[in-house]
């Protein structure tokens, strides 16, 4: 019945039933920090992608990794909003799913999909499918909001954002669909699904006439990069990609958290900022 309902989800269970999603790190993937991951993806985007990113962007990308799962790219068009996050897939060997949004997207079945009564299936969309399958992964997993504010992020991601606000890992939960849990996925617990830690939402925005203005609610549960201008041509060697499971990947922003902690002068900063 779950395949029935459910065809794409219930392959993915299906999938991972036989498949070990354990990552088996090499010996020269081992050790690395935050500062040599940022050097080593500045020469594989260049060497293997032909793209080009300042070592600061980078830096910059990498800090918004460990601060928040929801990031926003804005700039012009061609300054390489959506290839970044693009490139960030390929680094971590584990591919991007690219959600393209749509003008008319009003809420969160236009993401998400819906139960058709007609035909007792759930129209599974891409973004679902990726939502569901980092459930089971062990690594880095990012899914692209391509031209986010094409519609207004407030109505069709409004799930998420008030999940982000949570403190507790575990309560981080969508509501997926309202059927009897026997027609439902296994990760589905009373239709409801654990947004994973290992997932990152990555929007990118461009800001002309034909977008919608991106409100503080927003702005306010995500890190915001702007991206002015293409990055200068580097000569790199031909550098691979690392075996980077989500663990792993955490526990380098713990460590940096610990070791170069904020200053009382920076903090006052902020504060009076706020005020």
């Amino acid at each position: 019945r779950v395949m029935e309902a459910f065809p794409k989800l219930g392959a993915i269970d299906k999938k991972y039933a036989t498949e070990d999603a354990t990552i088996v790190v090499p010996p020269s993937d081992i050790g690395l920090s935050l500062e040599q991951l940022t050097i080593r993806f500045q020469k594989f985007a260049a060497s293997q992608l032909g793209l080009h990113y300042e070592l600061s962007v980078i830096r910059t990308m990498f800090a918004a990794l460990g601060t928040t799962k929801f990031i926003i790219l804005e700039g012009i068009s061609g300054t390489g909003k959506t290839s970044l996050p693009y490139a960030l897939g390929k680094f971590f060997k584990r591919d991007v799913t690219i959600c393209s949004v749509q003008p008319s997207w009003r809420e969160r079945t236009e993401m998400m999909g819906y139960f058709n009564e007609f035909t007792k299936k759930f129209n599974e969309t891409e973004f679902l499918r990726a939502l569901y399958e980092a459930t089971y992964r062990q690594d880095n997993n990012i899914i692209i909001l391509d031209e986010m504010n094409l519609a207004r992020i407030e109505y069709y991601f409004a799930d998420f954002l008030s999940i982000m606000e949570m403190p507790v890992h575990n309560e981080w939960k969508v509501e997926v669909t309202r059927t009897p849990d026997n027609m439902n996925p296994k990760k589905l617990e009373s239709g409801k699904l654990l947004i994973t830690q290992n997932l990152w939402f990555i929007g990118t925005a461009n800001n002309d006439d034909s977008t919608f203005t991106i409100t503080d609610k927003v702005y306010d549960r995500a890190i915001s990069i702007t991206l002015n201008d293409k990055g200068d041509s580097i000569d790199a060697e031909y550098t691979e990609g690392v075996f980077m499971p989500y663990e792993n990947f955490a526990k380098l922003f713990e460590q940096a958290l610990s070791n170069y902690p904020i200053s009382k002068a920076s903090l006052a900063k902020f504060e009076k900022l706020d005020n």
